[in-house]
């Protein structure tokens, strides 16, 4: 029976095993050994010491105080606006509310406030719609776009310019004459076929009058 290969614990580690995993691993300690000092496979340990060293990699559990906010504010907010709130990813929420068998968030999504409207009237005109996202919180990048859509906002001809100056000198002057030249290239490739095709469409074929008549010997 002893040489039985061991079943695999399926347990969660605690606090308190990951600390002393911690004190041995620094004391110098095997995984066999500290294995055997917290009733683990070797093999276990050997997996979680790499998430121990590396925070990002471990999962932080769900508390009863963040399962109770996700039944009650699930109503007014929706995934992302959950997230931010709770410090977490949009994928986490939707996984946990699932496992909780929670309500589904507010699909729609809440209506602009009067302090984001004056926001998005001053800055929209001369600033791009990420930076304006950025001083809306809650709001992304295209619900910017569309509710500036939707209440007939547009950008200044100052943005468009200096925009597309931006993007201009970004190229060395070798390659900006070689942009006119491509440029003047195409549109006379383009007029040359414009010309050719309205000249295909204007020519007639000859009738057998207007054909030349050939000299009978």
């Amino acid at each position: 029976m002893n040489d039985l290969p061991r079943k695999r614990s399926c347990r969660a580690w605690s606090a308190e095993e990951d600390q002393l995993l911690l004190e041995m691993t620094a004391a110098g300690l095997t995984c066999e050994d500290v294995g055997a000092l917290l009733d683990r496979s070797s093999d276990a340990v050997r997996v979680r010491r790499p998430c121990l060293s590396s925070p990002t990699k471990l999962t932080v559990r769900w508390t009863e105080c963040e399962d109770t906010l996700l039944r009650e504010l699930c109503p007014l907010m929706n995934y992302r606006q959950l997230g931010a709130l709770l410090g977490r990813s949009l994928h986490a929420v939707e996984s946990r509310m699932r496992t909780i068998d929670a309500p589904t968030p507010m699909a729609v999504r809440p209506k602009w406030t009067e302090h984001e409207d004056a926001v998005l009237h001053q800055h929209y005109p001369h600033m791009p719609n990420r930076a304006l996202a950025a001083l809306l919180p809650g709001r992304t990048t295209r619900a910017v776009t569309a509710h500036a859509a939707a209440t007939g906002l547009s950008k200044s001809a100052q943005y468009y310019f200096d925009s597309g100056l931006k993007r201009f000198v970004q190229f060395v002057p070798e390659l900006q004459e070689l942009r006119r030249l491509s440029q003047k290239l195409r549109k006379a490739l383009a007029d040359e076929e414009r010309r050719r095709s309205s000249g295909d469409a204007v020519r007639r074929p000859r009738s057998a009058e207007q054909q030349p008549r050939r000299c009978e010997p």
